[in-house]
């Protein structure tokens, strides 16, 4: 009986660090997707001639990356 316990406690233990890998290895993808790839696209859309798509999303990614911390402190 006390090892079917200890199983059944293993087995929650594997399910809940599985999902806590899953949730930080999603979390670090959205990071570098956000480093990567949002100057990527901004670049393809300039060199593509779409400056008038990517110019309101750079000023929107820098609005992002200066106002929104300074009003978190």
């Amino acid at each position: 009986m006390l090892s079917f316990l200890f199983t059944i406690g293993v087995i929650c233990l594997a399910f809940k660090l599985a999902s806590f890998v899953w949730k930080a290895a999603w979390g670090i993808t959205k990071g570098v997707f956000l480093v990567l790839g949002l100057p990527i696209i901004l670049i393809v859309l300039f060199v593509a001639g779409l400056v008038y798509l990517a110019l309101p999303l750079l000023l929107i990614a820098i609005i992002g990356a200066f106002v929104f911390p300074a009003l978190k402190s």
